[in-house]
């Protein structure tokens, strides 16, 4: 339960991060405002959940790799992720072949970030687990 509930966060940021990076490829202004602004509030609750979150038997560490995990995604939604709505807002007349290649940058960095992070997460999770004989079920797809 202990697991699953810091999960249950982590999932949630990776779910609203997931839907504003559909949006943005509609280029519509309001929408891509408007689901980054949904992610900046999961990632506050989630992040809010997750700090209040004790010890299991006096060990934090994937309490704290969930709120590392999720920090992480509070800095991009922050910086990557607002200049990315920022430039994709622009009207068609003025976005040019670099702003494009600017997005496409971003997207990298965003992509590289969240795997790094989902990489240290899962290990953080895996050791946990381990220390605890704790026997984790692979996600069921709904």
């Amino acid at each position: 339960a202990y697991n699953d509930s810091l999960v249950v966060q982590q999932i949630a940021v990776v779910e609203a991060s997931a839907k504003l990076q559909e949006v943005l490829d509609t280029y519509v202004k309001a929408d891509m405002q408007t689901m980054l602004s949904r992610l900046q509030g999961q990632i506050n609750l989630s992040l809010a959940k997750s700090e209040a979150m004790g010890a299991f038997q006096d060990d934090a560490s994937f309490k704290d790799a969930t709120v590392s995990f999720i920090r992480t995604y509070q800095e991009l939604s922050q910086d990557e992720y607002r200049r990315a709505v920022q430039l994709l807002s622009k009207p068609d007349s003025v976005y040019s072949p670099e702003d494009e290649a600017l997005v496409e940058k971003i997207y990298a960095e965003i992509n590289k970030v969240t795997a790094d992070a989902t990489t240290d997460y899962e290990k953080a999770q895996l050791q946990f687990a381990a220390k605890h004989e704790i026997a984790l079920q692979p996600e069921v797809k709904k």
